[in-house]
C-alpha cells in the first residue's frame, strides 16, 4: 500500500480530492510477482469504489518496475470495468 501505509478510506477523510494510489511503489511494483499487482490494484479499486481515484503506484511510477508488472496493473483494472 502507498501513501505512508494508509488506506483509502483513511486518505478520504483528509481530502476530497482525487486519490493516485493503490500499489506498492517500493515493494509490489518493483519485486512483483505480477499476481501481487494485480491483488493490490484489485483491492484498491474495489475499496476506492471506483471514484475520485486513480489506479498508481504512488506519485511515481519507479523505473525499476519490470514491463509485466504495468501489464498486471491493467489486467486488473479491465477485469474491474
Amino acid at each position: 500500500m502507498s501513501a505512508c501505509s494508509r488506506s483509502i478510506q483513511e486518505l478520504r477523510k483528509l481530502t476530497q480530492k482525487t486519490l493516485l494510489t493503490g500499489i506498492d511503489h517500493e515493494r509490489t511494483m518493483v519485486q512483483g510477482p505480477p499476481e501481487g499487482v494485480q491483488a493490490e490494484a484489485r483491492a484498491a479499486i474495489e475499496e476506492s469504489g471506483g471514484t475520485r481515484f486513480i489506479l498508481g503506484p504512488g506519485c511515481a511510477v519507479p523505473s525499476a518496475a519490470p514491463e509485466r508488472h504495468y501489464a498486471a496493473a491493467r489486467e486488473a483494472v479491465l477485469a474491474c470495468a
